[in-house]
């Protein structure tokens, strides 16, 4: 075997590990670095209307409606990726092996956040209807 050949044995196992890991770690670190500035933005409107003595409004520290659909959002990024993964692995070796089973572990996760989300959603609604009555 010669160096040109593992070398790009090598730049592909690591392109195939390291790439989709440094991706997820970029889209979380992203979305925590949004979510920061949000809340110091929020700290300081807080701080000064403190000063000014003025009310702070009471939905600024209710949740937000996008906020709740996490999950259903987690859920559904999740099965993709367990698809992807799987779909990966089975057309790269046109056959079913263990490494199909890798993608299954974010699916299943995915799975349990849809299942979340609908009987929180389901919750909510029994919750609503026992309080109007």
């Amino acid at each position: 075997m010669d160096l040109g050949t593992s070398l790009a044995g090598i730049m592909g196992i690591i392109g195939v590990f390291f790439v989709p890991f440094t991706v997820v770690i970029l889209i979380v670190w992203f979305k925590q670095n949004a979510k920061n500035k949000q809340d110091k933005l929020r700290a300081e409107l807080i701080s000064k209307a403190i000063e000014h003595n003025q009310t702070i409004p009471e939905n600024l520290f209710e949740t937000k409606e996008n906020e709740k659909n996490n999950k259903l959002e987690v859920g559904v990024i999740l099965i993709a990726a367990g698809l992807g993964i799987s779909l990966f692995f089975f057309l790269g070796t046109n056959t079913i092996n263990r490494n199909v089973g890798i993608g299954a572990i974010p699916l299943f996760i995915g799975i349990g956040f849809l299942l979340l989300h609908f009987l929180n959603k389901k919750q909510e609604k029994k919750e609503e209807n026992d309080s109007d009555k």
